[in-house]
């Protein structure tokens, strides 16, 4: 029978194989970014008000996935006072609150404004010396 090499398909299963439509997702909602277990991790022990003992013993628990452990070792990092505990508290206050805004000032510039610039260095440079030739 038609499969995977080594596996055998039954009538039934190969009858219950229908192709995608063109353009169609085997997996619409798609994987999740890395991150995405983390930041769960830690907006759920945030809520909890876990005290640095009970955050400490997740991080060092073997049988805890290795997100939640993850996520509980950046919350005490973050309790700390040096440089590594201000990036640490950083990044649980990004993951919780989201990073704060920071607004982008542009202009525009129009086609008009362009060609104006253009003719002012086409005039910068004619008063420039020509190279003399060979």
């Amino acid at each position: 029978m038609p499969g995977v090499k080594g596996m055998r398909s039954s009538p039934a299963q190969l009858a219950n194989l229908r192709p995608w439509k063109p353009g169609q997702s085997g997996n619409p909602a798609g994987r999740k970014p890395a991150g995405a277990y983390v930041r769960e991790w830690i907006n759920s022990l945030t809520h909890q008000d876990l005290t640095s003992d009970e955050l400490a013993s997740i991080a060092d628990d073997d049988t805890m996935p290795y997100a939640k452990r993850l996520a509980a070792t950046r919350m005490l990092n973050s309790l700390e006072s040096d440089r590594l505990g201000l990036k640490e508290a950083e990044f649980v206050l990004n993951q919780t609150a989201g990073r704060p805004s920071q607004p982008i000032e542009h202009q525009a510039v129009t086609g008009q404004q362009i060609g104006d610039r253009l003719e002012a260095i086409r005039a910068k440079l004619a008063t420039f010396d020509k190279p003399k030739s060979l």
